[in-house]
């Protein structure tokens, strides 16, 4: 699985700089196993929370700078991870 990345429409400051894209990956050591584990059901619709700690496991940032992207960030984070994951993460398969 090639790794993705989003460019942010709204970098956030962080500490030592500024984030401006997110790396997105599933195939580093352990995220499969992380994500599984959080029990998403692909019949139930993520809430937020659920979509701030997804893109912290498949981008290995801190789920407290993954807090503070902005929605359309989120958003745009979340429809690739999507693309990423099928047919569900609840599977555990990976395109």
């Amino acid at each position: 699985m090639a790794e993705m990345s989003v460019d942010l429409k709204y970098p956030i400051a962080i500490e030592g700089g500024t984030l401006a894209s997110l790396s997105l990956s599933l195939s580093r050591p352990g995220v499969m196993d992380r994500l599984l584990s959080l029990r998403l059901s692909p019949t139930k619709p993520m809430r937020s929370s659920d979509w701030i700690t997804t893109i912290a496991e498949v981008t290995g940032l801190p789920r407290a700078v993954v807090a503070k992207l902005n929605r359309a960030d989120l958003s745009a984070a979340a429809e690739i991870i999507s693309g990423m994951t099928s047919p569900s993460i609840d599977e555990g398969t990976v395109h």
